[in-house]
């Protein structure tokens, strides 16, 4: 056997496994991410379907704006009525994903160190601290979520910064990206948004604006599910590969198995602790 096996196998057995419930030493549980990560993808959804409903509503009044067809025709206070009403909607959505996202990617965080993961760039009592200080969350945040998503991999060393040499994928890249750019586009368009002293070509660039601010925001969403699930698939299966130490353990009668086959005084067996390692299948316990 590789020697590198051996360390790895023996790194696995003395991390024990991941608790489910608190660990003998103090340790805290881990936490699934699945309610959150549900709860991240259906903000998301919605907040796809009204960005979208922006968008086409901003593409029509710029159509008309132009007046490329003049058989098309909209009343303009119901038009900006149902807009207004819709970025209203679009504004406590993007609040919504925002904290739902940012409590997620707390936990995920936290969720690191009981995933016997080492030397991680962010205390973990900070993670959710990184979010709210200016300009640095544009870099922090960033960081934190690659450090997520890398450390998460469920084959990256045990209790080793090993992980840090892995590289993000492109599309977790592209979702930043996607987020970035729709917030200066749609902070534009607002800046740019047509006033009563304002003239026709101002009003025409701030529809247009608005409109790719919201195609890039549609993105970002279905970029940002993606995102959840795959980290909470990998964190699931790395949970697997250590082994549960709160569930996987399990009591062993081995009078039960001696009994059949022995007769005269029945010997005495001590009911012990086993816990079974997913990914080896090795038993670890004391007989």
């Amino acid at each position: 056997m590789p020697l590198d096996d051996v360390r790895a196998r023996a790194e696995l057995a003395r991390f024990g496994g991941v608790w489910l419930t608190h660990g003998p030493d103090g340790r805290p549980p881990y936490r699934s991410l699945r309610f959150l990560t549900a709860v991240v993808r259906a903000l998301a959804g919605a907040t796809m379907v009204v960005a979208l409903l922006v968008a086409s509503s901003s593409v029509l009044g710029l159509i008309q704006h132009r007046d490329r067809f003049s058989s098309f025709r909209v009343d303009q206070t119901d038009a900006a009525s149902f807009t207004g009403r819709l970025q209203w909607l679009m504004a406590a959505l993007i609040v919504a994903d925002a904290l739902a996202f940012i409590v997620w990617t707390t936990r995920a965080y936290r969720n690191l160190p009981l995933l016997a993961v080492k030397g991680l760039r962010i205390p973990t009592r900070w993670a959710w601290t990184v979010w709210f200080v200016p300009f640095g969350n544009l870099i922090w945040g960033k960081e934190l979520v690659d450090d997520v998503y890398r450390a998460s991999d469920p084959s990256a060393p045990v209790l080793s910064p090993g992980w840090r040499l892995r590289t993000v994928p492109m599309r977790v890249h592209l979702w930043w990206i996607s987020v970035m750019a729709s917030g200066v586009v749609l902070l534009t368009a607002h800046w740019m948004s047509p006033s009563p002293a304002g003239g026709a070509e101002v009003g025409g660039a701030a529809l247009g604006l608005i409109a790719a601010a919201h195609f890039s925001i549609a993105t970002a969403a279905v970029l940002t599910a993606l995102l959840v699930t795959e980290v909470a698939t990998r964190q699931r299966r790395r949970v697997a590969h250590l082994g549960v130490a709160g569930q996987a353990s399990r009591t062993v009668d081995l009078a039960s198995v001696a009994t059949s086959r022995r007769s005269g005084p029945e010997p005495r067996f001590e009911k012990v602790p086993v816990l079974v390692h997913a990914d080896t299948g090795s038993v670890a316990g004391r007989y």
